[in-house]
């Protein structure tokens, strides 16, 4: 079970750190404005391919366990190593996170967009909505926290796994790049 565990924190964790660049990167005027002003054809690029990975994991840690005769990594497979008391509960857990996937249209994000092309989809050109992303990601989070404290392991805390500086540098060194190497004429 440990392997798991350690399998599926893993992609929770790569997905809070997905999502924690994206907001630094893409949440604040100031930054989108500065990055845009000489970099943007390049940071739209970068903004569709983090929000669609973002898309994809969040999916991919929530899809079914079984898919044809494939056996999915997913938080479904951490159930069957819980004692019955907490299983069902933690399997109510699951399937609140994949109401609101549902009602936030991830799935259907990844199934219609991403997975394939849907011929009546609209354009491939869809941005997340922050506040469905950050109440998925939460309700994630709850679920390992819950599942190790019915299982009597110690929680993992994101940052302790996360220690290395993010996209803030990124945003100031943009900042000082545009100021000292891109002067407008006046």
């Amino acid at each position: 079970m440990n392997d798991l565990l350690e399998k599926l924190e893993e992609d929770f964790f790569y997905l809070k750190q997905l999502w924690e660049e994206y907001k630094k990167l893409f949440s604040n005027k100031e930054s989108i404005e500065e990055i845009n002003k000489y970099f943007g054809q390049c940071f739209q690029v970068f903004r569709l391919a983090i929000n669609n990975e973002i898309i994809i994991t969040i999916n991919r840690l929530l899809d079914n366990e079984k898919s044809g005769k494939n056996k999915n990594l997913v938080l479904e497979s951490l159930i069957s190593h819980i004692d019955d008391e907490n299983r069902e509960f933690l399997k109510e857990k699951i399937n609140e996170i994949r109401e609101v996937r549902k009602i936030c249209k991830l799935k259907e994000l990844r199934d219609k967009r991403l997975a394939h092309r849907d011929v009546k989809q609209d354009s491939v050109f869809i941005l997340i909505n922050y506040d469905c992303i950050e109440e998925v990601i939460i309700m994630i989070e709850e679920f390992f926290k819950l599942f190790r404290e019915k299982t009597k392991l110690d929680y993992l805390e994101y940052s302790e796994y996360i220690t290395a500086p993010g996209c803030e540098n990124l945003i100031e060194a943009i900042k000082f790049f545009n100021k000292n190497y891109f002067k407008e004429d006046s």
